[in-house]
Formats: structure tokens, sequence, C-alpha cells
């Protein structure tokens, strides 16, 4: 079985695709992994079935992202940061039907169905950014300002600026080394955290009217509704971070956030203390993610599914 170093070197052809509502990681990895294929000689197209956040324009080449795969014509597709094949969109399930090109699957996630004609999977790795990082190393492939860039937003976004137990001392070096390649720490943290319209501080207020304690206290939770949105002109993209503000509560070991999608189902993101493995919650409904940060989608309506998700997360509680 080719490795997926083999598909690197020996592919022309590149598409770069990462996981719908794509999140610092994916397109961190996807463009520092693309633009070092490009660096090579090789042609690359990146892609995404869903907008790119706002907060992550200021990448490079960010602009360059298509939404499209019509006229998608490779030998060679690099899946990063999406543990299944579904998380990829319904554009690509239609396309990868046909299978008339090479798939790679790269990722850091757990419960990674290990989908594809060759994978690098590194569950202990903080990001899939690291393993895009030691690949790029291990190929001896240069790493230009524009990738260092890329990679170092996100390991920070997947280490919540250094402060998640992923934290590691080899993260901080290849941090540090990333940093040396050209890479601003200032500059994409700020973008990343620190810069935000008014409209997101307007949901955060509505959405707390909905915050709610279960499990004697220890399960904090809130919902985001299409009405929500609507009322403050925020976009979807902007709740992002609320269910960190949860956690972070004085006796809160499991945080819950429900967003109520426009199809009528429900995206469920949790985030956990004291090593409770939310993973097997949320795989439960079909999702994934990290023992401490996961993510499923449930049907609707909201306060249904959110209730459904927090009875299950009742029983994994310590």
């Amino acid at each position: 079985m080719k490795s997926v170093k083999d598909f690197l070197l020996g592919g022309k052809d590149f598409l770069l695709i990462s996981h719908k509502g794509p999140d610092g990681d994916a397109v961190g990895a996807m463009l520092g992994l693309g633009l070092a294929l490009k660096g090579t000689g090789k042609n690359v197209t990146f892609y995404n079935t869903d907008p790119i956040p706002k907060h992550l324009n200021f990448l490079p080449f960010v602009g360059g992202i298509e939404n499209s795969l019509a006229n998608f014509t490779g030998d060679t597709v690099v899946a990063v940061d999406s543990s299944d094949l579904e998380r990829l969109g319904d554009a690509f399930q239609k396309l990868y039907a046909k299978k008339k090109f090479k798939l790679i699957n790269i990722d850091h996630h757990e419960t990674n169905t290990r989908y594809g004609d060759a994978f690098l999977i590194e569950p202990n790795f903080s990001s899939t950014c690291e393993v895009i990082y030691d690949l790029l190393k291990t190929l001896n492939w240069d790493i230009t300002p524009e990738i260092a860039t890329s990679l170092f937003c996100g390991i920070v976004a997947d280490t919540g600026s250094f402060k998640y137990r992923n934290t590691t001392a080899k993260v901080l070096r290849m941090a540090a080394q990333l940093v040396d390649s050209g890479a601003h720490p200032e500059n994409i943290s700020q973008r990343l955290f620190d810069i935000y319209p008014a409209s997101r501080i307007l949901l955060l207020k509505r959405v707390l009217q909905s915050l709610r304690f279960d499990c004697q206290n220890r399960v904090a939770s809130v919902v985001v509704t299409e009405n929500d949105l609507a009322a403050t002109g925020a976009s979807i993209d902007a709740s992002e971070g609320f269910v960190e503000i949860l956690r972070g509560i004085e006796g809160v070991q499991v945080s819950v956030l429900a967003k109520e999608q426009k199809d009528g189902n429900v995206k469920i993101s949790t985030r956990s203390k004291d090593n409770i493995d939310v993973a097997a919650v949320t795989k439960l409904f079909g999702g994934g993610g990290h023992r401490v940060a996961a993510g499923a989608t449930l049907p609707g309506p909201v306060n249904e599914a959110l209730g459904k998700f927090i009875k299950e997360v009742s029983k994994h509680l310590k």
C-alpha cells in the first residue's frame, strides 16, 4: 500500500478539501499543505462546501478557496481535519462516487474512520496543522512565511492559544519554529480571538438569555436560533467560542452550544473539563471529535435536540 508521502510526491493535480463548517485548523491545514505542494510545482485547487469564516480572511490565499467542484479533473484529493467522508459535504460525495482520483486522509481526530487510499491519523497531536508540519519536515519541503502563518493559525486555534491540555512541549517548540519561519503570533491571535463585529456581542447577549444549568449545575448550555441571527445581524460563525465561555464557569464540567440550522437540524458543539469524554457522547448521535471537544448534528427542534443530548451527557459525568 502506498503511503501518504508516495501519493504527495507522485500526484500532479491536487484538490485540497476540509470539513464543512471550517475552523482555523481545517483552513490552516488545507492552505499550509496546499501552498507547500504549489511550492514543489504541483497544481493545487482549494475547496470547501461552506463559506470560510470572516475571522480567517487574513490567511494567505484564503480568497482562492473555491466553493464548486464542477471543474476538478485532478488525480489526487487530500482531505484534512475531517473525521469522515460525510463531513466533506454532499458535492464531494457525488464526486467521490465516480472515484477517478486517489484520496488521502490527514487528520488528528481519534474518531477518524480511516477512509481513503492512504491516511495519516495522529490522535495524540494537538491539531491537523501539527500533523502537516511534521509531514513537511519529513519531506524536506520549504516552510515559507505564508505556510508558517497558516499552520500557526491552526495550532493556536486548536490549543486555545496554548492553554488546552493538548499543548505539549513539542507544540511549543513547533510554534517557535513557525515564528522563525515568518508567522506573527500577535497578528494571528488578534484576528482569531480579539477582533470581531459588534453583532457578535449582541448575539452573545441574546443567546445568554437561553442559558440553562443541568445535572446539579455541572452542565451549562445555550441555544442559537435563526431568529437570534436575524435579530442581531450576526452570521452563524459569530457564535464560535461561546461554548468555551460556558466551560469556564466554575463547577461546570460540560458545556453545550446548540445551533439551529436552516435545514431544521441542530448542530451541537460541546466541551468538557476533568477528562470527561464528550466524544463518546457525540458518537452516539453520529458525531465525533476529541475527548474534551466534540460535535454532532441532531434532528430538530433545537430544544428537543438539546434535551436528548444533555440526557446522554448526564450518563457520562463522574
